[in-house]
């Protein structure tokens, strides 16, 4: 019992001193983050989880000490996150909602993918040597509301009915039953197959922000390091499984974003059942054919 009023003291105290707020937004979108990098954790046999890295800064009036441009902005915040919203045609929304500090689950990378490259360090099979790219092989699995946005805030998704195939239904972990989740549409398709216009606003919104894998150095704050914040925004799955299972793989995933920056994470992979205990790879997935 103690426990338990322990937890529900200092929530009381945060709600009782956080004022909850209206406001009408003319975008759905609320906020930007600005992108650091990017990190990449293998999740199982055959798959990898890709997270956004976020740029942290202190001050403003964040839930969280990232680098954004939100409809609370101001100055050239608030003139990136119109031109933002501009670009996405995210103009016509014009609905209430309701807040405390700020909507936690409608922010997006302020910076778009335009392809994602994945290559390895060894032989993959006889049509994939060591170093030549691996996309016709491998899935994106994503979520985005660019479709919502563009059909005039009308076009949702039913996730429940209508989940999208995967190897594991363990993915959709990543995909909850968010207020926010219907207005996202699945983004799933060989990378080699992918466009830029594709990879627009992946992710769902901010909603799964936390500790990345190191630190960084906040902006205006020479010598103090933080905890760089990470956003998921989507898996990478092989279709097919290479030669030699027994063998580990180093594989070096790049993404290139529409500024010209180049981010690059090698991950280890290994390819056997019993690197994804309770999950065995299952051949005859329909996913995979």
């Amino acid at each position: 019992m103690k426990k338990i009023l322990l937890l529900i003291v200092p929530l009381f105290l945060f709600v009782s001193c956080c004022r909850v707020e209206e406001r009408r937004l003319r975008s759905y979108i609320a906020g930007f983050y600005e992108v650091a990098d990017f990190d990449a954790k293998v999740a199982g046999s055959g798959y990898v989880a890709l997270f956004w890295t976020c740029r942290p800064i202190a001050g403003e009036h964040y839930t969280l000490p990232v680098d954004m441009s939100t409809f609370l902005s101001r100055g050239e915040r608030a003139t990136r996150f119109n031109d933002l919203v501009t670009r996405h045609n995210d103009l016509g929304y014009n609905r209430v909602v309701t807040f405390i500090v700020h909507p936690i689950g409608r922010d997006y990378s302020a910076t778009s993918a335009v392809s994602i490259n994945v290559v390895t360090n060894v032989d993959f099979d006889e049509q994939h040597p060591a170093g030549s790219s691996l996309n016709d092989v491998i899935l994106l699995l994503s979520a985005s509301p660019k479709r919502f946005i563009q059909s005039g805030y009308k076009e949702t998704y039913n996730w429940h009915q209508k989940p999208p195939e995967c190897p594991t239904n363990r993915v959709l972990h990543w995909f909850p039953p968010t207020p926010y989740r219907p207005n996202h549409h699945p983004v799933k398709g060989y990378l080699s197959e992918l466009k830029a216009e594709d990879l627009l606003l992946l992710g769902l919104g901010g909603g799964f922000f936390g500790p990345s894998r190191d630190t960084m150095e906040i902006e205006g704050h020479p010598g103090l390091f933080i905890y760089s914040v990470s956003d998921f925004f989507g898996y990478l799955f092989f279709s097919r499984f290479p030669d030699n299972l027994h063998q580990t793989y180093n594989m070096t995933i790049t993404i290139h974003l529409e500024d010209g920056r180049e981010f690059s994470q090698t991950v280890e992979m290994s390819f056997l059942p019993s690197s994804d205990p309770g999950l065995p790879f299952d051949p005859d997935f329909p996913f995979l054919h």
